[in-house]
């Protein structure tokens, strides 16, 4: 059996009388994911005109090299869906050409809330066998949806409430701004068995960090700015059924508008992330790439046998190792609308525009990146598939919460107790958490550049690397 992909579902029961039966959806909300990325690598050190000669000392002059030359790559998401294939699957060629990265269940915009019981959540962990996740999650939601457009209590969208963190003394409101992006990060992908056709999905969301730096200004968005209009209007629901449900009416928020926020963004399909490796807490089940020289590949510096030949040939190649890191503006226009006619809310639909410059090791090699990324949002009809979509199963049967995972408050204590700094709040009462137990982001303010032991997607190795070989 296939890992089981994460679960959202997407269907509610909208208004509908004690007992009858919930009426389906027709439509979801699901954002393609593209990536667009150049980047700069050295491609040779030499003695000579040619490629990677000579020796990085001349033993008769103690001279060394005189030449360097950079070259570029290219990364999309086809590489980067090859690379959890293999990790995956152990064939980078799995899902196929036609496979796209998807944002299931997504949000990404700064106007909206999540309710008290989805915040203290708190996602599965891997049990005995990684290719069979039997495990349920320790979920104070009672709510099995979690979309704005279709959920009742979950997530839902907010407007400005002019507090941060406390709840407005007036109305109860929570504040907004520290959720943004949310969602799950999936493969889809044409699945044949027999003679039959599917779409399938597969969850990829522990390949990823994302991580989202909050302001608090007087204006009191925490994360993001925003040009946008909203409006309420007097909306009635179509549904049919049985006589005794009427067509519920109701004061609806609709909108339309352009959001902005700062957004770093990391991949790795290595042992360096927490997710895949099996020394972690947070261990999925499936173990990233071990470079010839352990976990320090690309991290730690001399760990590597030295040889004076430039061109040594000790290690292989690494064609699917990958680990990069992205910083840049995210700008997601959006309009709050219903994904369909008898959702209980509108739900935000738009396209989402990341410019971005960052750095990685990728193939072996250390490069710079810039470039851009994507996530074109859309209503879709579930397709039919063989094993689970990310549409038909509850919210409390799996997810990774790679928003919360570096909490600073199980690192330092000390540091912890300064709530001021960190927001380390898992309830609601009296004030919004930081970070919860659901989140696909983590939410930092400036402080926490100047914490050097609290990085997004960086593990650090329990033991000492040994030396080891790589490639030239």
């Amino acid at each position: 059996m296939n890992k089981m992909k994460t679960t959202l579902a997407a269907s509610v029961a909208l208004a509908a009388c004690l007992g009858t039966q919930a009426f389906a959806q027709t439509y979801v909300k699901e954002g393609t994911i593209s990536f667009a990325l150049t980047g700069q690598e050295q491609t040779s050190v030499s003695e000579t005109t040619a490629a990677n000669a000579g020796n990085w000392v001349d033993t008769s002059t103690e001279y060394g090299p005189t030449h360097y030359k950079t070259g570029t790559i290219k990364l999309t998401q086809a590489n980067l869906i090859q690379d959890i294939a293999y990790i995956l699957h152990g064939s980078a060629n799995y899902y196929g050409s036609s496979a796209k990265l998807v944002l299931v269940q997504g949000e990404l915009s700064g106007f909206f809330v999540m309710t008290p019981d989805l915040s203290n959540s708190v996602p599965s962990t891997y049990t005995t066998d990684p290719t069979d996740y039997t495990g349920t999650n320790a979920s104070a939601d009672t709510d099995s949806t979690t979309v704005i457009g279709d959920s009742t209590d979950s997530l839902y969208a907010a407007l400005a409430t002019g507090r941060h963190f406390e709840t407005n003394p007036i109305t109860g409101q929570y504040p907004i701004g520290h959720l943004q992006p949310w969602g799950q990060i999936y493969v889809k992908y044409i699945h044949k068995s027999g003679s039959t056709t599917y779409v399938d999905y597969e969850n990829a969301t522990e390949f990823f960090g994302l991580t989202v730096q909050e302001c608090y200004d007087c204006f009191y968005l925490n994360s993001f700015i925003s040009d946008a209009t909203f409006t309420y209007k007097s909306i009635s629901h179509t549904q049919s059924g049985p006589p005794c449900c009427s067509v519920p009416t109701s004061t609806e928020l609709i909108g339309a508008g352009k959001d902005r926020y700062y957004l770093t963004l990391s991949f790795d399909d290595t042992v360096n992330n927490p997710y895949l490796n099996a020394s972690s807490a947070l261990y999925s089940g499936y173990e990233g790439i071990t470079p010839t020289v352990g976990g320090a590949d690309g991290i730690l510096p001399d760990v590597i046998v030295y040889d004076n030949a430039i061109k040594s040939n000790l290690g292989k190649p690494s064609p699917y190792e990958t680990r990069f890191t992205l910083n840049g503006i995210v700008s997601y226009g959006w309009t709050l609308k219903f994904v369909n006619s008898s959702d209980a809310y509108a739900d935000f639909i738009g396209s989402a525009s990341y410019t971005a410059n960052g750095y990685g090791f990728v193939q072996l090699y250390c490069a710079l990146f810039s470039g851009t990324a994507s996530i074109v949002e859309a209503a879709v009809k579930p397709a039919a598939a063989e094993y689970s979509t990310p549409y038909d199963f509850s919210w409390n049967e799996w997810w990774f919460s790679t928003g919360d995972y570096n909490d600073i408050a199980d690192t330092d204590s000390a540091v912890a107790l300064n709530q001021n700094v960190y927001f380390n709040w898992y309830g609601f009462t009296p004030s919004t958490p930081f970070n919860t137990g659901a989140n696909l982001s983590y939410h930092a303010n400036f402080n926490e550049d100047y914490t050097s032991f609290v990085t997004q997607h960086s593990y650090a190795p329990t033991t000492t690397a040994t030396a080891g070989v790589e490639v030239k």
